[in-house]
């Protein structure tokens, strides 16, 4: 199969409910990946969120907040510092993957969109998912071993 017929077959499943692999979709490791975004210091990322002025628009049309709720979440308990930096410095990577995901999910139960893409990095790949809540950029994170974790659910959008 060519790789216009397979999107094409990956289009089909637009709506419906399943994961990638009972979609016969293939695994993010085996799809080119784009240029990362450089890290953000953490007091700019952390500035630019409290704003409350850093909304960004997905491809389905939405524009998600992006404010102190989602600082707060960052910083939830049971986080480390650390993994609460590691979050800020990705800050301009989340908003990237919300912009020009290579796939959006939505959870079924919880309604959360799951936005994913996959960047490059000098050592290898790593997959930026980030996820909103009700109109609201909730969270976000980076992977570089399980890439395929969030597709489940309803596909909403392909690249």
């Amino acid at each position: 199969m060519t790789s216009d017929e397979q999107r094409e077959t990956m289009r089909k499943r637009l709506g419906q409910i399943g994961s990638w692999s009972v979609f016969g979709f293939p695994s993010l490791s085996e799809v080119e990946p784009d240029e990362p975004c450089l890290p953000v210091p953490e007091e700019l990322a952390k500035a630019r969120i409290k704003s409350g002025t850093e909304s960004v628009r997905s491809p389905l049309g939405e524009t998600l907040l992006v404010n102190e709720q989602t600082l707060r979440h960052l910083g939830k308990n049971g986080r480390t510092r650390s993994e609460f930096i590691a979050r800020l410095r990705e800050y301009d990577n989340a908003r990237r993957t919300i912009e020009n995901p290579h796939e959006i999910w939505m959870d079924v139960g919880s309604r959360r969109k799951k936005y994913i893409r996959m960047t490059r990095l000098e050592d290898g790949r790593r997959v930026v998912n980030a996820v909103d809540q009700q109109g609201h950029v909730y969270s976000w994170h980076v992977n570089d071993r399980h890439f395929d974790y969030y597709r489940t659910g309803r596909l909403l959008y392909l690249r």
